[in-house]
This record gives structure tokens, C-alpha cells and sequence, in this order.
């Protein structure tokens, strides 16, 4: 019978103290115990007579679960006042440690100087490295300590004690793995950083999806909670009480806390949809005026003056309103950075008034708001340019009309200007990809593939962005 075997059965009929008495000794002979490695009855005799099965009993009584690890002091204390190897001393405190019941697992001992031959060791060697590898496995998955909320709490890790039991094993993988001459030496590392990785995904994917109910909440609440006043047909601009503001506190600061849960720095996305929303719904005091201009001091001078001009404007009073409405959305086409429709809704709004009171005066409305329009998409086109956005600056660009001099305004060579400079843009950006695949032998970083996939958006026919595109892969 293998010795950690026979000290189960020993220690299980007569109780721990026998491993304190010379009596353990002569029922191990009897369960031959010593017979395949006969240094240990030396050894295990010697730990007796020395006291140290002693000291291991009082571990064992102080707390089981950790004399294990408390254990190690007591075998460097003995190594240091005896000649026996190192190896051979750990075989017999590891035999005593599973009669116990303080290990679940002994391994055969490693070296010749414990084994009959060193045939015999490397004619195991594979079948222990195979079993070591498969408690390691199911220590890892005994071992750790999950998060109770996966969403806030600290993802999957292993205590102190938990990496100290680890860590026991992965020394005799690694001494294997060694004799062995595998092609992993960190075969441990390797794994527990997969198991490790595997429940960190868990917790980014439920966190990332909790994020994204919690966004779509937010968004409805601004929507939901933003007053928007209107006094004597008069519009104000939207704005959000007490209580709607602190509501939106509650969501934004769980927010946040989910951003930081995935290291994400875009904390400032509520500020930006708040704002957004708010924008949509801002009434200048120049827009203010227009409003009271157009509804109430306007039609009081009509009615104060009277004439033709007052018929005038009672028989274009339809006629005004469909006007001003569609001068209406087309603005906020242009707030959206809609300028293809904004554009379309002002020439619209010209062709359609048909009133005869102050016709020029409307068609010139028209005009001067189609001229800022298109002076705003130029404008956002630049910024999007800078910001190296070649898709954004494209796309803006494709919105406005090429015979946009018929408004009054020859943009013709500016639109030409943003193109050419666009290309050239283009074309930077190419040799950038090309000398950083080059210096980082065929590969991209991860911001350069969005940057040639962005590019090939906007040029898929191009040659250079294929042939990086193909090297890269």
C-alpha cells in the first residue's frame, strides 16, 4: 500500500494522534507502507523522535484548512538539521498532510534519489504531469472567488491563500515540464490567465448590456420629463424642474458607474444627450421676436392699417403659415446636419409661397437661409477634415448641390477646394498605413484598420488601400 494511503487508513482507525506516537511506525510496516520507497521509514521515525509529527498535530488541531500552509515553516525548520533531500522530507509531510485530510492529492515523488530507478521516474513522468495539470484545473475552478453582483463587484480572482495552494502545484508542473522538455513552460499561466479572461468577459458582455438599458432609459426620461412652454402661441425654449433634474442625477451617476465598470472614459455621454435634446428645443430671443413679430405685432399693424395691404395678407395668411412651417423643419433639418433636406425644404418653402403680400421679402427669406445653411455644412465639412473624419467630410459634402450658384452664391470653387483637398488628405493618410505596416512587419495597429477601413468606404476601388488591406490580413 502507497504510504499516503496507508496513513489515511491509519490516522481514520486510531484518530490523528497516533501520527504522534512510535506505534505509527509499526502499523505502517504492517501495511507495507515503506516498502516501495524505504528511506521514508527513516525519515517519518526521525520526525517522530524529533517531535515534529507533534507540531504537525497541533497544526492540525489549531485549523485544519490552513495547516497546510502554515506547514512550511515547520519543513524548512527540519531541513535545516537533517540530511535528507528536500524532496524526500516534503514526500513524507505531504503523505501526513493527506491522512489528515488537509490535501486531497500526493503526487510521486519526482527525483531518484526517493524511486528505486530513474527508468522508473521518466517512465511516469507523463502520467504525472497529465494528472498535475488536471487538479491544477479543478483547483482553479475550486479555488476562485466569484463576484456576487457580476455587474458591480470586482471580477473572478483567487485569494492569498488560494494562489499559495496554486502555487504548490505549478512548481512540480513546472519541474515536469522541465524534465519533460514540453514546448510550454507556462502552461500554468497560461491557463489561468484563459480562466481568469473567460469571467472577465462575462462581466464586460453583462455590463455592456446593462449600460445599454440603462442609455435607452435615459433617453426616454430626457424626452419624457422636458417641459416645453408656450405662452400666447409664443414658444419658449425647453428646459427641465427640480424634480426632472434630479431624477436624471439618479440614472447619470449609475451610468458612470457602469462606464468605469468597462474602463471606458465616455462619461460625459449624458452631459451630450442632455445637451442634444435641449439644443433641439432652444428658442433664441432674435427667434423670440420673430415669433411675436410675425404673430401679434404683425397682424395688429395690419389690422391698425388696414388698406390693401391688410387684404393682402388675410388672403396669404395660409400661404405664410405653410411657409413658415417648412422654414421650420428645414432648421432643424440643418440642427440634425440634415443639409441635403434642409436645403430641398428651403428652396421648397420659396417655390411653394404663393401669397401676394411681401413676396420678395419671403423669397429672400428663403435665399439667405439656404446661403447660411450651406455656409454651416462648408463649415462642418472643414472641422470633420481636421479632425481626420474622411467619411464625415465626405458625406457632408455629398449634401450639398453642385449647382448651388443658383442660390445666389457661386460655391463652385470652394466645393472644389474641400474635394481636392480631401484627396489629398486621402493620400496622406495612404502613405501614413503604408509606412506603419511596414515598420510593424504586415500588421496594423487597431486604430489604423479603422482608419483603412474608413477609407475604403470612401474609396473601395482605390489600389494602395487593397493592396494594404490584403497584406494586413
Amino acid at each position: 500500500m502507497m504510504l499516503h494511503n496507508a496513513c489515511k487508513d491509519l490516522i481514520g482507525q486510531y484518530g490523528a494522534v497516533i501520527i504522534r506516537t512510535s506505534r505509527c511506525i509499526i502499523f505502517l510496516s504492517d501495511l507495507q507502507a515503506f516498502e516501495k520507497y524505504p528511506v521514508t521509514k527513516t525519515i517519518f521515525k526521525d520526525l517522530i523522535e524529533k517531535r515534529y509529527c507533534e507540531k504537525i498535530y497541533q497544526l492540525y488541531i489549531k485549523n485544519k484548512h490552513e495547516a497546510a500552509t502554515n506547514i512550511v515553516s515547520i519543513i524548512n525548520q527540519y531541513l535545516d538539521e537533517t540530511v535528507f533531500r528536500k524532496e524526500q522530507v516534503c514526500y513524507i509531510f505531504d503523505c501526513i498532510l493527506y491522512g489528515l485530510g488537509c490535501i486531497d492529492h500526493v503526487n510521486e515523488p519526482l527525483l531518484s534519489g526517493l524511486v528505486n530507478s530513474s527508468e522508473e521516474i521518466l517512465n511516469t513522468l507523463s502520467e504525472q504531469l497529465s494528472d498535475l495539470q488536471k487538479q491544477y484545473i479543478d483547483l482553479l475552478n475550486k479555488l476562485v472567488i466569484l463576484p456576487k453582483d457580476i455587474i458591480y463587484d470586482s471580477p473572478a480572482y483567487f485569494s492569498t491563500q488560494a494562489k499559495n495552494q496554486l502555487y504548490a502545484i505549478e512548481a512540480k508542473i513546472a519541474v515536469l515540464s522541465q524534465q519533460l522538455r514540453t514546448n510550454e513552460p507556462e502552461w500554468c499561466s497560461r491557463v489561468q490567465s484563459i480562466f481568469l479572461d473567460k469571467h472577465i468577459k462575462q462581466k464586460d458582455n453583462a455590463v455592456r448590456d446593462k449600460l445599454s438599458n440603462e442609455k435607452i432609459q435615459y433617453q426616454s426620461l430626457l424626452n419624457n420629463l422636458l417641459i416645453k412652454p408656450k405662452i400666447f402661441f409664443i414658444k419658449k425654449s425647453g428646459y427641465y424642474n427640480a424634480s426632472g433634474i434630479q431624477e436624471l442625477l439618479k440614472l447619470e451617476k449609475k451610468i458612470k458607474i457602469l462606464y468605469a465598470n468597462i474602463s471606458d472614459s465616455n462619461n460625459n455621454w449624458c452631459e451630450k444627450e442632455k445637451k442634444a435634446t435641449l439644443y433641439k428645443y432652444n428658442i433664441s430671443g432674435m427667434n423670440m421676436l420673430l415669433q411675436i413679430f410675425f404673430k401679434v405685432v404683425l397682424p395688429l399693424v395690419i389690422v391698425v392699417f388696414g388698406g390693401m395691404e391688410g387684404c393682402k395678407y388675410t388672403d396669404s395668411r395660409e400661404s405664410i403659415n405653410h411657409f413658415e412651417q417648412t422654414m421650420i423643419t428645414a432648421k432643424e433639418k440643418v440642427v440634425n446636419n440634415d443639409y441635403k433636406n434642409a436645403l430641398r425644404l428651403f428652396q421648397q418653402a420659396k417655390n411653394e409661397y404663393i401669397g401676394s403680400f411681401r413676396t420678395e421679402h419671403y423669397k429672400n427669406l428663403a435665399n439667405k437661409q439656404m446661403k447660411e445653411a450651406i455656409f454651416e455644412a462648408f463649415s462642418k465639412a472643414n472641422q470633420a477634415l481636421q479632425n481626420r473624419k474622411y467619411l464625415e467630410t465626405a458625406d457632408i459634402l455629398s449634401q450639398i448641390p453642385k449647382d448651388s450658384s443658383t442660390k445666389g452664391t457661386d460655391y463652385t470653387e470652394k466645393f472644389n477646394q474641400f474635394n481636392e483637398t480631401l484627396k489629398f488628405k486621402v493620400k496622406e493618410e495612404i502613405n501614413i498605413l503604408i509606412k506603419n505596416i511596414s515598420n510593424n512587419h504586415g500588421k496594423l495597429m487597431k486604430d489604423d484598420l479603422n482608419q483603412l477601413n474608413n477609407l475604403l468606404t470612401l474609396s473601395p476601388n482605390d489600389y494602395w488601400l487593397n493592396f494594404i488591406k490584403k497584406k494586413s490580413e
